[in-house]
């Protein structure tokens, strides 16, 4: 089992693709915090594939119209995506889970786009 940590004591967990937390050992400012949780997320064994969504990309409304539909508890997830929320409310495996499906929702579209061709071919 492989643990990875990320802000505010969060761990990815690749056996169970969850969320635990434990007590932060330091302060990192967001958005530092955004891309590498979101650098550990791709890193996990079983998601080689992904690639890091640019942040602009995730944060543009336009980018996720008809999402909201897809996943329960949209808002939380994509707070939970954007390191928006603290640890003590990403407890939730459901919450983790729907937000995994979330960004592996927006990542499909970002792929297709001009920079996420160009990030998934210098991955390859």
């Amino acid at each position: 089992m492989v643990r990875l940590w990320g802000k505010g004591g969060h761990i990815w967990d690749n056996k169970n693709l969850r969320l635990r937390i434990r007590p932060p050992i330091k302060t990192w400012n967001l958005k530092r915090i955004n891309k590498y949780i979101i650098h550990r997320f791709c890193g996990l064994k079983g998601h080689e594939m992904f690639c890091q969504v640019e942040r602009s990309y995730i944060e543009d409304s336009f980018n996720l119209y008809g999402l909201r539909a897809c996943v329960s508890n949209f808002s939380d997830c994509l707070d939970l995506i954007l390191d928006r929320i603290g640890p003590e409310d990403s407890d939730d495996s459901h919450l983790t889970q729907s937000a995994c499906t979330l960004y592996g929702l927006i990542h499909a579209r970002y792929i297709v786009t001009t920079h996420g061709l160009d990030s998934m071919y210098n991955k390859v």
